[in-house]
């Protein structure tokens, strides 16, 4: 028989034998258990997704199933490609229009900045897909993909050259994707349109919603000039966004005759694929 403190009542000493204590230290007291309850209950997630705690897959699995993932990867592209289209044939019924300012010209204007930052979410899904980052389609973003990237301990160079884009003052993307957050979620455009101009009789120049400053080029030159870029830089990440993980792309000519800077959907893909080991 010895003495022992009893920690729900400070000070207090009560006798107890040694299989008493033997007892106690196999049950915890209540707000032991609430703690391992807790501690169980947080452990699947711990920053990571429950897919990375308990993958469906083996990486050996992942294996036999390569050709299933290649044409994933495929559609993930195809994707892509198809956001640059269709902002393509907005463009090409916008030029084909005569008015300005009415709502057939508001509405393409609307609808090609829409699928042109489209591409953004379109490349982010390949990266889910390529790199086998295991994200729901409606959990990837930017935020998301990037963060999953780092848990695996995975360095996306076509991602990051994408961020940077993204963040860098004055580019292209950066101010396309503010036109489109602008009129998706603001306003309208603001807009002058030139009448009599000696130089720029006819034109009709947006101002930019995070400088306040006109573009000072007609809009749909300055649209075509993004779709050029857009189907350059898009094409190129996801190419080398493939070669990252051994799969092979190739550009090709466009679909759209003689759409400039298009970029096929078609690829071509080498015959072995090395999945990554969770």
């Amino acid at each position: 028989m010895f003495g022992v403190k009893c920690g729900r009542e400070p000070g207090h000493v009560r006798t107890t034998s040694a299989v008493s204590v033997s007892n106690m230290s196999a049950k915890p007291c209540g707000c032991q258990w609430t703690r391992l309850v807790r501690g169980l209950l947080r452990w699947p997630f711990c920053g990571r997704r429950l897919e990375k705690v308990m993958p469906q897959q083996h990486a050996a699995d992942r294996q036999s199933n390569s050709s299933d993932f290649v044409a994933t990867a495929d559609a993930a592209r195809s994707r892509l490609m198809a956001k640059l289209d269709y902002a393509r044939v907005h463009l090409e019924e916008l030029d084909a229009h005569k008015g300005h300012g009415d709502p057939f010209d508001r509405a393409h204007e609307e609808s090609f900045l829409f699928h042109l930052d489209g591409c953004v979410d379109a490349f982010l899904q390949e990266v889910n897909v390529v790199h086998e980052l295991g994200l729901p389609l409606r959990g990837v973003s930017l935020a998301t993909v990037k963060n999953s990237l780092r848990e695996d301990g995975v360095r996306c160079a076509s991602l990051h050259r994408l961020r940077k884009l993204l963040s860098k003052k004055g580019c292209w993307l950066r101010d396309e994707r503010e036109f489109r957050n602008h009129v998706t979620h603001r306003a309208a455009l603001v807009r002058t349109f030139y009448v009599g101009h000696p130089e720029k009789h006819g034109h009709v120049e947006l101002r930019n919603p995070s400088t306040d400053e006109l573009m000072d080029k007609d809009k749909r030159q300055l649209f075509r000039e993004w779709l050029n870029e857009a189907s350059a830089l898009y094409g190129s990440l996801s190419d080398d966004l493939r070669a990252e993980r051994g799969l092979r792309s190739t550009e090709a000519e466009g679909t759209g005759g003689d759409r400039s800077g298009g970029v096929s959907a078609s690829v071509h893909v080498s015959d072995t694929f090395t999945p990554r080991a969770n």
